[in-house]
């Protein structure tokens, strides 16, 4: 007796949960966003599932901007290096610092190993390294920074 009244009561609070969720996606405006809603409902495969997206990606995107972030994995013509001016005066290149770059870009130094060399505004090329690294090198310096991207 225990066991039919504990398997109605777990049948009938499914039904109820269905039925709101139901009724959530009735209600929903989206033309997607209730697609979606019912599909989680009657859970089909996620692969068969439309994201909800109202804006798309802007397709003209600067490539030298994603240059550094995720998404350049998805660009058919990638950039192996770019080159730019470092903006201000630098002497100390010390692990943690912050180059703003001419063209808006922002680089964090990763070496722990410090670097005395006086100049301003110098050219700067940042290169991929191995295993989605990056590393930069100074025009007129003989040596190598690592660095990752922050902006």
């Amino acid at each position: 007796m225990k066991v039919q009244i504990l398997i109605i009561s777990i049948l009938f609070s499914s039904v109820t949960f269905a039925e709101k969720t139901l009724q959530q996606c009735i209600d929903t405006e989206s033309d997607l966003e209730r697609l979606q809603c019912y599909d989680e409902i009657f859970s089909r495969s996620k692969e068969k599932q439309i994201p909800i997206s109202s804006k798309q990606s802007s397709v003209n995107t600067n490539k030298e901007d994603l240059f550094g972030k995720e998404q350049i994995k998805n660009s058919s013509e990638k950039l192996n290096s770019i080159s730019a001016i470092a903006m201000g005066s630098f002497k100390n290149w010390k692990k943690g610092q912050i180059i703003t770059l001419d063209n808006g870009q922002k680089w964090k130094l990763k070496n722990s190993r410090e670097l005395n060399h006086k100049i301003k505004n110098p050219r700067v090329t940042i290169s991929k390294g191995l295993l989605s690294s990056y590393k930069m090198s100074i025009e007129g310096v003989n040596t190598i920074i690592k660095v990752t991207r922050v902006k």
